[in-house]
């Protein structure tokens, strides 16, 4: 049977070459390392080598070569979830739930719309000019249009907003404080942040 070599070699195509012959180290850069194969050398497996490329077919070169798998990574552990963790994830939920529409909302002739407190402030400043000017009336926007009423009933409608967004932040304040106070990962995931809050003002 004639004897095959079979080389490695970084540059060629396949990496694994076969020769009936050995290759002439006159000719060649022929090397015995592994740093001799990264330096562009051809390096002759041996037997054991072979047999240990046919028992593992999908070994790397160098595994080939060293005749050793490379042991996979340890899957990274995802750190235990805490009652902290647990409570921060909740703090954001509850801060969420007071920022959206299912509170910071009220229905004004049918339409749902809001006036958040930056807006609240303005428009007090604008009422008090318009009392300071003796004015009657004043204009309000109001679920996309602008609508206007007494001063008195202006003043009447902000109070009516502040108050029902005082009661709104009393009940998110409580939430935040009584989850706080909470130890057990599953009673405050359990925990009810939307409880609580007062009816949406229909106006």
């Amino acid at each position: 049977m004639e004897e095959k070599f079979i080389y490695i070699q970084k540059d060629t195509k396949s990496i694994y070459v076969e020769f009936d012959f050995k290759l002439d180290n006159k000719s060649n850069f022929i090397g015995k390392s592994w740093d001799a194969y990264k330096a562009g050398g051809w390096v002759l497996l041996t037997e054991a080598q072979l047999a240990f490329k046919v028992a593992n077919p999908e070994a790397s070169v160098q595994e080939v070569f060293e005749m050793q798998l490379t042991p996979m990574p340890e899957p990274e552990q995802k750190p235990e979830r805490t009652a902290e963790d647990a409570k921060r994830e909740k703090l954001i939920k509850i801060d969420i739930y007071d920022n959206s529409d299912a509170v910071n909302s009220f229905s004004f002739a049918g339409q749902p719309c809001w006036i958040n407190a930056q807006e609240r402030a303005t428009y007090n400043t604008s009422i008090q000019a318009a009392e300071l000017l003796g004015e009657s009336e004043i204009e309000i926007p109001l679920a996309g249009q602008f609508i206007t009423m007494q001063v008195a009933q202006a003043k009447g409608l902000l109070a009516l907003i502040q108050r029902y967004a005082d009661k709104a932040a009393i009940v998110t304040g409580k939430h935040k404080a009584t989850v706080l106070q909470l130890a057990d990962i599953s009673v405050v995931d359990a925990y009810d942040h939307t409880a609580g809050y007062p009816d949406v003002l229909t106006l």
